[in-house]
């Protein structure tokens, strides 16, 4: 693996990036370090450093992969008999790992930065060896739980250190191979732990001790006249935690040995490998390449605010969508492969490594073509196109050749990603404290998607396992979108820098600059301002009030939902009265065509308001996005429902928590953010903040309009009927879109003519909103409406002769109670929507009548 140094990457980001402030001089001396070795002494160097580092880490990651994931296999060869994993027990200890492996990766880090990696990563590998090998000798489930949460403590701090310890090794452009070689080999390790532990399980009755180490039987479909019993000696799963345990603690005390530590420490060690010239080489070429080769001063609130950077959780979240099926297809393949596809035991565990193989082959691939062409987003959305297909073959064809196929694409997709968002993620982070703290949070979050990719295959969903299939398929279409967003950054970020970095500093010098340039516009926006913002507050008040007088008058239950879009409609109302004032002090006009004199209170005004509109458009969100969720509720009471909403609803909260927090924050002073004549002011770019919060948006509203629909379509209505409902939760679409259009105007907000370049983006924030409330209130007109051609007008009392025959049996009462939960209309007589003859079908339950 040699080394050429390369140019920058457009695809990297490299605003406000330490290479703009390097001096000629340093840049010298690297080159006089870096120059010091002929460039076949270099490639020896880098060949010494692979082997020591990159093979080293990726043998330990080899143990450690197979120590997390061979829960299933042991659940194949017997464990989940004698242990009794019934019900959710078996995702409970796949769950449980991930709480303490989480939330101890940040901390984690910041030991590994401390004591070093030469002691502490071989010290952890130790610990969860001891772990594994007690693993063997558990008597209950429960004994196992504690076993894996303590397994998590353990691991913590091993894939975030080791992420971590190679980007602190190599440039950016050498950087996929080696991660890609680091974790090819923890795959071949999943490839092969299969075979490794049949092999281990077919020592079973070998071994003594008391009788509960021993094989439990019992009946089966294919042999049920076997009596329940146990076989003697120790039971095949156990030899298989036992013997992996011991190889993990060989490895261990190899590793006290061997392990690389930082570059400028890499003389140190029972093992030298590096002399002084050479590892001052190594830190020579990281600082020409980025220059954070040498960690500053530790400090807790430095090493937090790192996490204000946008970039560092879009990061996260590619990883921990991409763990999901990961993980998912570690822990439940050979299940997979056993009861859903009908392949025995022996070919299970036996099946699960070809798929591996492949996902190696592709994985270098990508590194190798990713460093030599410097991109990294194209070979990420490829993966997740693949995964996306693959999935989708696995769980919706019956052929199972075919299936297998796409447990061929869905492995090697995922698996080969894990690379390129590991070095995408190290490119573009600068800093070895905000490396430490992004490398946590990126596998932190790779814990949750393991959490989720542990939990969403349940047993009682076997054999077709449709929960499980659809998450991962929605987590590989997020992968695709999340990284699109990110690379739209990245390109404005680039363009920025590319014109000259930062915007021009000193008021002054920005209206010089503008009156020395004839070319420059003098367009007025204040009539469309205030024209658009009047109309959407006549159209949104107005059916909010016929949606209350609807929902009041004539359905008689003013709900949850109900009171919630008022209160969002109270926010549209005062983002648009303050979007009209702000045409008072200037908004709309360009900054240079504003009066001198009265120019800089009106710019505190204009900036006040801007300010405040952003807590407004955040909490109107807010408010519309719980409305629709409180309805969905209300409507429909199945479990699958409820959780999926509950879940979104939390982080939805978090989501407008985080807007809030950062809008409040992000100038130091707080009054420096819209008072420029504060002298000491530091502000953050906020821009990120809103690509963020306007992509998690269309997320949900994409979400909310197609989740209803599998439970329409049970519905035993016309087919014409279903379209008309499924229209209905389909128009939070129009919200989307509008959502999509204040993306593609976002980087107008950092512009210097503060007063003329924000319209736009806040003019498709009111849309965006107002379109919200309009969409998720015209379907809760129709009683309205209905009353309207009856020619009834408000009244109530009595019923009109269109909605159907009165209910006068208990059963028929019953009946309607159930249509009423799914129509969100109450069954008092007065109020019975209209029904068809042949009566309202649900699959699965009785005729509503």
């Amino acid at each position: 693996m040699g080394n050429i140094e390369k140019a920058s990457n457009t695809m990297i980001e490299d605003l406000d990036s330490p290479e703009k402030n390097v001096t000629i001089e340093s840049d010298l001396t690297y080159d006089e370090r870096i120059n010091y070795f002929t460039p076949e002494q270099q490639k020896k160097i880098i060949r010494r450093i692979d082997i020591r580092l990159t093979a080293l880490l990726g043998l330990m990651y080899c143990v450690s992969l197979m120590d997390r994931t061979n829960l299933g296999i042991a659940v194949v060869a017997g464990m989940g008999v004698d242990l009794n994993l019934i019900g959710e027990r078996y995702s409970i200890s796949v769950l449980l790992f991930f709480i303490t492996y989480v939330l101890l990766q940040p901390p984690a880090t910041v030991v590994l930065r401390k004591v070093g990696p030469r002691i502490f990563l071989p010290t952890i590998t130790m610990l969860w060896g001891m772990a594994m090998i007690c693993f063997g000798f558990v008597k209950v489930w429960t004994d196992m739980v504690a076993l894996r949460i303590l397994l998590g403590v353990f691991e913590a701090g091993f894939f975030p250190g080791c992420a971590y310890l190679l980007s602190c090794w190599y440039p950016r452009y050498d950087l996929q191979k080696r991660n890609a070689v680091f974790y090819l080999i923890g795959s071949m390790a999943s490839a092969f732990s299969g075979i490794l532990a049949y092999a281990f399980s077919q020592l079973k009755g070998h071994g003594s001790g008391p009788a509960w180490w021993g094989q439990l039987v019992v009946p089966t479909e294919a042999q049920p006249d076997i009596k329940v019993h146990r076989l003697p000696g120790i039971a095949g799963w156990r030899w298989i935690f036992i013997l992996q345990g011991v190889i993990t603690c060989v490895v261990a005390l190899g590793s006290y040995l061997f392990v690389a530590d930082f570059p400028e420490r890499a003389t140190r060690g029972i093992v030298k490998f590096l002399n002084q010239r050479e590892s001052d080489f190594v830190v020579a070429r990281i600082e020409k390449d980025r220059h954070d080769a040498i960690a500053e001063d530790f400090n807790w609130v430095t090493y937090l605010r790192n996490g204000l950077d946008l970039k560092v959780w879009g990061f996260a979240s590619l990883f921990g969508l991409t763990t999901t099926s990961t993980y998912a297809i570690a822990y439940f393949l050979p299940i997979i492969l056993n009861e859903g596809m009908g392949f025995n035991v022996a070919a299970s565990q036996c099946l699960v490594a070809p798929p591996y193989v492949l996902a190696a082959i592709v994985m270098f691939a990508f590194a190798w073509y990713g460093d030599k062409w410097h991109i990294r987003s194209p070979f990420i959305i490829f993966n997740g196109c693949l995964n996306l297909l693959g999935i989708g073959l696995l769980g919706y064809v019956e052929n199972v050749g075919v299936r297998y196929l796409g447990v061929f694409l869905a492995t090697t997709a995922c698996n080969a990603n894990v690379p390129c968002i590991l070095t995408w993620q190290a490119n573009n982070i600068r800093g070895q404290w905000k490396r430490a703290l992004c490398s946590a949070t990126l596998v932190g979050f790779g814990g949750i998607g393991g959490i989720i990719g542990g939990t969403v295959f349940r047993k009682q969903d076997s054999p077709q396992y449709r929960p499980g299939i659809m998450t991962t398929m929605i987590s590989s279409a997020l992968i695709i979108v999340i990284t699109l967003l990110m690379v739209v950054k990245f390109h404005f970020a680039n363009k920025r820098v590319d014109a000259g970095g930062k915007p021009i500093e000193g008021l002054m010098d920005l209206l010089t600059l503008y009156a020395n340039n004839p070319n420059i516009p003098h367009d007025d926006q204040k009539a469309s301002i205030i024209n658009l913002n009047a109309a959407f507050i006549a159209i949104t008040d107005s059916v909010i009030v016929l949606r209350l007088l609807a929902r009041w008058r004539i359905v008689e239950q003013v709900a949850v939902d109900d009171y919630l879009m008022a209160l969002a409609c109270l926010c549209t109302t005062a983002l648009s009265t303050l979007s009209i004032v702000g045409t008072r002090y200037g908004l709309g006009r360009h900054i240079y065509d504003l009066p001198v004199a009265t120019l800089v209170p009106n710019l505190k005004k204009v900036l006040q308001i801007l300010w405040t509109c952003q807590f407004i458009y955040a909490t109107s969100l807010l408010l519309v996005k719980l409305s629709i969720i409180s309805s969905y509720l209300r409507i429909f009471p199945t479990r699958y429902i409820r959780l999926t909403m509950h879940i979104m609803a939390s982080f939805i909260v978090a989501v407008w928590l985080v807007q809030i927090f950062s809008n409040i924050f992000q100038c130091n002073p707080i009054k420096g953010t819209w008072d420029f004549e504060v002298k000491g002011t530091k502000c953050i770019s906020f821009v990120s903040v809103y690509y963020f919060s306007s992509s998690f948006s269309i997320l949900t509203d994409l979400l909310l309009c197609i989740l209803p629909l599998p439970q329409v379509w049970k519905l035993k209505l016309s087919t014409r009927e279903k379209w008309i409902l499924s229209a209905l939760f389909g128009l939070g679409l129009f919200a989307a879109v509008a959502s999509c259009m204040r993306i593609l105007v976002l980087h107008e907000i950092e512009n210097v003519d503060v007063t003329s370049k924000p319209v736009r983006p806040l003019n498709w924030s009111v849309a965006e909103v107002d379109t919200g409330v309009l969409c998720a209130s015209l379907p809760w007109l129709k009683p309205l409406a209905k009353k309207f051609k009856a020619g009834r007008g408000f009244g109530i009392g009595k019923r009109p002769d269109n909605l159907g025959t009165a209910i006068s049996t208990p059963e028929g009462r019953a009946h309607a109670e159930e249509a009423a939960e799914l129509t969100g209309i109450p069954t008092s007589h007065s109020t019975i929507p209209s029904i068809p003859k042949n009566g309202l079908k649900v699959a699965g339950t009785k005729e509503f009548v």
